[in-house]
């Protein structure tokens, strides 16, 4: 076999390779080259691009080494990944187990063991990929970006990050340092989570909770879950992919809903309208429908090699549909054609 080196793939081989020791160091070269220097920490997306010859950075700065840039930790107020967690340090997070299972599913099904254990969650930020799995996650939550330079400090909502696919806020000397997530809407779901759920046949098979116990409901609880599809059940890039939080008033009132699209626009797009819809209100079959169908206001998905927008369309409002009946406790009825879906 003919061994090949980075130059036979890229026109203008990399000059410089720089592992920062810590987060000033990082900065510092951050300042230095701006757009010239390509932030690494897992290289996951990076290393194809070189080698389909698409890009080469004049110089790569290596996170990985920077002490607690891929930590998982908790403050008072916020649930705080260091920009260097990888979905692997998410699956073996137990708080993120049991209280954030929209996180824990996306990872799960976040290609194989090697993409796992190498692929961060700044970097899924960064990329500004609209198939970025656990980018819904985080925006459904109303979490935020932390981005530093040597300027300083500042904060973004994870909803407004993103532009356009590759096209970010961030500045040229920025880095992502922590995605935050607010512990007040990562409240345990009362009837229970099981990891064990990952193990179904289907990406986008919802495994209903247990009801709730004999003392009911509580006055207020709320909820989070992902749903992916693709053709097989691991290993894949999403067709569509949806993130949902809900906080509700006893078993079927609505207080908050918000529904994260992956791959239903040109980034993350969120269903405001089916959450206009449902808000303040008791959850019915007959409200359901309506903001199923309300969905299709907020999502502009393009036929692509994975869907046609109409699948992509069709796979949305089954996605919002199938969380719903789930968080109000209705019989799962599966999924609509798309004639009946988007009529």
């Amino acid at each position: 076999m003919t061994s090949h080196s980075v130059e036979t793939y890229v026109a203008n081989p990399v000059e410089d390779f720089i592992r920062a020791e810590s987060i000033e160091q990082a900065l510092e070269v951050r300042a230095k080259f701006g757009s010239e220097c390509y932030p690494l920490v897992g290289g996951t997306d990076l290393l194809v691009l070189m080698r389909a010859g698409r890009w080469s950075p004049r110089v790569i700065l290596d996170l990985s080494r920077i002490p607690g840039f891929a930590d998982i930790r908790q403050t008072d107020s916020e649930l705080v990944f260091g920009a260097g967690a990888t979905a692997a340090d998410c699956l073996a997070n137990e708080f993120i187990r049991t209280n954030f299972p929209a996180m824990y599913k996306s990872c799960a099904w976040l290609g194989g063991p090697q993409i796992q254990n190498a692929g961060s969650l700044g970097g899924n930020m960064a990329t500004a990929s609209p198939a970025g799995d656990t980018v819904p996650c985080v925006i459904a939550l109303e979490g935020t970006v932390v981005l530093k330079s040597k300027r300083g400090e500042r904060t973004v909502s994870a909803e407004e990050f993103a532009i356009r696919p590759r096209k970010t806020v961030m500045e040229e000397d920025e880095l992502i340092a922590e995605i935050r997530v607010p512990l007040a809407n990562l409240a345990s779901d009362p009837r229970g989570f099981q990891p064990d759920a990952m193990k179904v046949p289907k990406l986008h098979t919802v495994v209903p909770r247990p009801p709730f116990g004999s003392g009911g409901a509580p006055d207020s609880w709320m909820t989070n879950d992902f749903l992916k599809a693709g053709p097989r059940l691991a290993q894949v890039i999403s067709i569509v992919s949806m993130a949902g939080f809900v906080e509700m008033s006893g078993p079927r009132t609505v207080k908050r809903l918000r529904l994260a699209f992956g791959c239903a626009g040109p980034k993350t797009m969120m269903g405001k309208s089916a959450s206009a819809v449902v808000e303040g209100k008791e959850l019915t079959e007959e409200l359901i429908e309506e903001a199923v169908r309300a969905v299709q206001q907020d999502i502009t998905p393009l036929s692509d090699v994975r869907g046609t927008a109409e699948y992509k369309r069709m796979l949305c409002s089954n996605y919002a549909r199938l969380f719903l009946q789930d968080v109000g406790g209705f019989k799962l009825t599966g999924t609509r054609k798309a004639s009946e879906t988007l009529a």
